[in-house]
């Protein structure tokens, strides 16, 4: 149970809803999933894997810019990993580098007013968020209008020297789903292509190849 702190309530209901939903597919029936179906089953439970994974790296890096492991006795962020997650030290420094290489940031800047919840979070790796700032050169990010493409997502805007327009881009490397959507529906449109293709030579064959002389 968590404490009554905000958001508390919320994140413990997502919890025990995925959990619910983990036993669920647990216990559910594939055997009569064709080969195209598991191969989508997989495509999609990696995006859901690779989300909580992102969720942990979050975690880890809450944990250890609140100095929470050695609030607690911990050495390190790596020690507090493995007594809390019961997890060796070859995977709490797996989890550690991680998070270390994709670290959650903020969108919009303390200082410059932004929260510091996850409205305003996104992740970005430390070489990419330290091209952001108010100097010559730097990068700028923001939250894509509601008229956007991807209305919500973080905008990272290039200083003019890099792209003189300065067109907001969205990078969709941390929204697998995106790209697992576009190479779908590519998969898809070339296995619509090869079907269209393959009936068509089928029907030229000489109707004494089918059945009855009949074409279906």
């Amino acid at each position: 149970m968590f404490s009554n702190t905000v958001g508390g309530d919320t994140i413990e209901a997502r919890l025990t809803a995925l959990d619910a939903i983990v036993d669920g597919l647990l216990d559910d029936d594939m055997t009569g999933f064709s080969r195209d179906d598991l191969a989508e089953f997989f495509q999609r439970f990696e995006t859901v894997l690779r989300k909580a994974t992102a969720v942990g790296h979050r975690a880890v890096v809450e944990a250890a810019e609140r100095r929470v492991p050695e609030d607690l006795g911990c050495r390190s962020i790596n020690d507090f990993l493995i007594g809390t997650l019961r997890i060796c030290a070859a995977d709490a420094a797996r989890r550690v580098k991680g998070a270390r290489k994709v670290g959650v940031w903020h969108t919009t800047d303390w200082k410059d007013g932004g929260p510091t919840d996850i409205t305003n979070d996104d992740l970005a790796c430390d070489a990419c968020h330290a091209l952001v700032h108010d100097g010559p050169g730097g990068w700028a990010t923001r939250v894509a209008p509601p008229d956007a493409e991807y209305p919500g997502r973080t905008e990272w805007i290039p200083p003019p020297h890099i792209a003189p327009e300065q067109t907001p881009q969205v990078n969709h490397r941390h929204h697998l789903g995106d790209l697992l959507s576009a190479a779908l529906a590519h998969y898809r449109a070339r296995r619509d292509t090869e079907l269209r293709e393959h009936r068509r030579r089928w029907l030229r064959e000489p109707a004494g190849d089918v059945a009855g002389g009949e074409v279906p």
